[in-house]
């Protein structure tokens, strides 16, 4: 086996991936930072509705809910479970804002309770947003701006985690912030190069244009959504939205500006990992389906998307596993001293 020619693909393995994240972050500091506010703006807050599910478990839910009260929403539609709805109901009525719904389904289902929601929803745009997100005051300000371009049809921003505990990051909780911040560099990437579209919109915070989603067929597929036929999938529904939202030819946005800045949480012990493990499973097939979609439809731009999108979320990862592994291959079959190329060691 040729060693100078595993070192030589090892050293240029890595100015590749060197270059790419350069590229990704020269394109997440030259991405258009924000909106400028316009008097003359079609779209304001109070045209969006917030869509939240939720148990009523978040320790912070209350002050979440007044942090999204604070952009000036049209509703916030509060979609819980029935054992759940008089528990829920107690903590929002000392808020007093009659803009604030409370409905329920029977058993708790994100794809349940996130239909429930839309079908309330009265307003042009709706906002799914998790219960332990805090929204900055210009969130939905910046999205409403977004959502100004008749071509966009979905928005998602940037996020940041902060601590469970008020006051330091577990190391669970700092793996989770490193993804968040490597998240917002590949969404830039991606929204820079493939006109404006994300790698997904955020299952933490995004806006949809309400006629995208207020159809009896999306009901249907959000229920009903099998992989491969077989396995009915009750997770991922940031992906199965997103997917939606671009087959049917509409724009995404990415809000790359700290005025939109999202707070969230992340599980603060090993549970991260497992949750870690189901985003990616539920990434996967997303661009397994958008893929195949691309092939189909025969749409070039399309097809484009779904090549930048693979590129920005695995290209860097898979650069990491064959540089190992040639590395591991260098080790277990070098045999020799690696100053003494070609001759065998001296018995």
């Amino acid at each position: 086996m040729n060693l100078i020619l595993l070192y030589q693909a090892v050293r240029w393995l890595r100015y590749l991936r060197l270059v790419l994240d350069l590229v990704q972050y020269y394109s997440y500091l030259r991405l258009d930072h924000g909106h400028d506010i316009r008097k003359d703006q079609e779209t304001y807050p109070g045209q969006l509705t917030i869509i939240a599910q939720t148990l009523g478990d978040q320790p912070d839910y209350v002050a979440n809910v007044i942090s999204w009260l604070a952009g000036d929403p049209g509703a916030i539609l509060i979609v819980t479970v029935a054992e759940k709805l008089e528990k829920v109901r107690a903590m929002i009525e000392p808020l007093g804002d009659p803009r604030i719904r409370v409905s329920s389904v029977k058993q708790a289902s994100a794809r349940e309770q996130l239909s429930e929601g839309i079908r309330r929803t009265t307003t042009p745009f709706l906002i799914v947003i998790d219960d332990d997100v805090s929204l900055s005051p210009q969130t939905l300000q910046q999205i409403a701006v977004a959502l100004s371009d008749p071509v966009v049809g979905g928005v998602t921003t940037i996020q940041q985690v902060c601590p469970s505990n008020g006051r330091f990051l577990t190391t669970w909780e700092s793996f989770g912030a490193l993804n968040l911040v490597r998240r917002n560099i590949l969404h830039s990437f991606l929204a820079y190069f493939a006109n404006g579209h994300v790698l997904n919109l955020s299952g933490r915070t995004s806006a949809y244009r309400t006629k995208i989603l207020q159809r009896e067929e999306f009901y249907f597929a959000l229920q009903n959504d099998y992989w491969r036929g077989r396995h009915h999938i009750r997770t991922g529904d940031d992906n199965f939205l997103t997917s939606w939202v671009v087959q049917r030819g509409w724009q995404t946005r990415f809000i790359n500006d700290q005025n939109a800045l999202i707070t969230t949480t992340v599980a603060a012990d090993s549970a991260y990992y497992k949750q870690v493990l189901r985003w990616s499973r539920d990434t996967a097939r997303g661009y397994l389906r958008d893929s195949s979609f691309a092939v189909l439809s025969g749409d070039a731009s399309f097809r484009f998307y779904c090549f930048m999108k693979i590129l920005a979320n695995y290209a860097s990862d898979l650069a990491v596993i064959v540089d190992v592994g040639i590395l591991v291959i260098v080790t277990v079959f070098r045999g020799y001293d690696a100053d003494d190329y070609g001759r065998p060691p001296q018995l």
